[in-house]
């Protein structure tokens, strides 16, 4: 779905390149757009969202990276190429915003990206000095002081452990994405000039992008830059045993890329490439779902570096800005709901052991999960309503629940037990007949369909249901030899005729709800 929860407001066009962009609010509570272009930093008025207005543009060297964050009244921008480090004072927008670059001595050129903290410090990572001699595993953190006089900041520290190119900081400790060796790592910044790695952890596809601590300090989420990456999340509360808890994917075997994503209390907002914005509730640190998403690119989705940039969360109003390459600066308006929650535990009819590998897709929707080797799974929605809930496992045969009512904020636990038996090498002549049956064929709730097809081979066969008008009321795929589905709930009271039919075999029964 390109568009639900997120609503558009407006568009702010470029006839260039937009990079990063960040959120500024002034004491008379105008909200300003601080969006990186090509060659310059555009601050655009979006007091009202439904009007925006560039009340200036600050010139800068052309660069396809250009990263900007604030702290108090003034903005700190960096980009690739040079000039070394772009310092604006807010105070006086809408009507002017006087700026200047630093270089700290020609010991800051560039930078790649910047994080100020609730402190007063400001780290610039990737950063170089102006004859570009630092090597890239020592391009790590330069550190500046920004307390005494934000305009003219002054050098603190540095950490050159290893490449960095995006990083958190909170409470002294410095969560830096270390992008080529493919970990974050949590440093001790309480001494600047002399900043400790403590602990590493790598992620999933080892291109660790960036990372962001929740409010409580006990979960962080780190994005991997590459095609098909995850959006992971981490427990932190012991440093000792750091434990992966949750991985979202955005349209998986897509190829999309994820870029930038924060926490907004338990939910986070994330830009992807090619797609635009997502917002997900990670309230269950274990099973987060998409609930909301704007589309801002053209592209299709699939592997690339075009599209959406970057999205800032955090204004006063609760409007979110975007920065698409293309597109250029969009003021969007989201909704933050609850997530409808599917969970339970998959075991084998017979021996009541657990299954593992088995898919649980909720249908119409692209949400799945694998069950783990205890048999439980974790999946869920973002929009409430009636789904069909399906389990499928190699060797077993398919079951599916029908209209399962899901409710936003609460949870649903689904159990199911599959019959499982090796097909496989028997001989056609030993294969139990071909069989379809409703139990119990006359019902008030819930009656259980099950079939088998007779084949031992996988062979796509269809699960229909018709009325008495010959009418198709639901009609489920299978590419096992034999199923199960439960429905009823929603199943108003009539006669009904359920076929089952493949290219070999067709049969029909009866079922009459009550």
């Amino acid at each position: 779905m390109a568009q639900f929860n997120i609503d558009f407001r407006s568009l702010v066009q470029y006839n260039k390149r937009a990079s990063n962009l960040w959120g500024y609010a002034d004491s008379a509570g105008r909200e300003y757009a601080l969006i990186g272009l090509t060659d310059e930093l555009s601050i655009v008025d979006i007091t009202n969202p439904d009007s925006p207005a560039v009340v200036q543009s600050i010139p800068g060297p052309s660069s396809t990276w250009r990263e900007v964050r604030t702290w108090g009244q003034y903005a700190y921008v960096t980009n690739e190429t040079g000039n070394g480090l772009l310092i604006i004072d807010l105070r006086n927008l809408p009507n002017s915003a006087p700026y200047k670059y630093e270089t700290f001595g020609g010991e800051l050129f560039t930078a790649h990206t910047v994080f100020a903290d609730e402190q007063g410090f400001a780290y610039l990572f990737g950063y170089n000095d102006s004859l570009r001699s630092i090597g890239t595993d020592q391009r790590g953190a330069y550190i500046i002081d920004l307390r005494t006089d934000p305009w003219n900041p002054t050098y603190a520290g540095k950490y050159s452990t290893a490449y960095v190119h995006d990083g958190f900081v909170r409470n002294d400790t410095l969560w830096s994405s270390q992008i080529y060796a493919g970990n974050f790592a949590v440093v001790d910044v309480s001494t600047k000039a002399s900043p400790t790695a403590l602990y590493q952890q790598e992620t999933p596809s080892r291109f660790t992008h960036n990372s962001w601590l929740t409010d409580d300090g006990q979960t962080l989420l780190t994005t991997d830059e590459v095609s098909g990456a995850f959006i992971t999340f981490y427990d932190v509360s012991d440093l000792e045993n750091i434990t992966e808890t949750d991985r979202y994917q955005l349209k998986p075997g897509s190829g999309l890329i994820p870029h930038n994503a924060y926490w907004v209390g338990d939910y986070v907002v994330a830009s992807y490439y090619k797609e635009g914005v997502i917002i997900l509730d990670a309230t269950k640190k274990n099973n987060v779902i998409a609930v909301g998403q704007f589309d801002t690119s053209p592209f299709i989705a699939s592997d690339g570096f075009n599209g959406c940039w970057g999205v800032a969360p955090y204004l006063p109003s609760g409007n979110l800005i975007a920065s698409d390459i293309e597109e250029g600066l969009f003021v969007l308006t989201p909704t933050y709901q609850r997530a409808c929650y599917v969970e339970g535990n998959i075991t084998q009819s017979g021996n009541s052991s657990n299954l593992g590998n088995v898919k649980v897709d909720v249908l119409g929707t692209e949400n799945f999960s694998i069950t783990n080797f205890d048999g439980n799974y974790y999946t869920g929605v973002g929009t409430a309503g009636n789904y069909d809930v399906r389990f499928t496992r190699a060797g077993c045969g398919t079951r599916i629940f029908s209209d399962v009512a899901l409710t936003q904020g609460q949870t649903l636990i689904l159990d199911a037990a599959l019959e499982c038996q090796n097909l496989t090498g028997i001989d056609d002549a030993n294969l139990p007949q071909p069989y379809l049956t409703a139990k119990p064929s006359v019902f008030n709730g819930q009656t259980s369909l099950n079939f088998f097809t007779g084949e031992a081979g996988i062979a796509l066969s269809y699960l229909s249901i018709y009325d008495m008008n010959g009418r198709l009321v639901s009609q489920w795929d299978f590419e096992t030899p034999m199923g199960e589905v439960v429905i009823g709930d929603n199943l108003p009271s009539g006669v009904y005729l359920v076929t089952l039919s493949n290219p070999s075999y067709s049969h029909s029964i009866k079922i009459v709800k009550n």
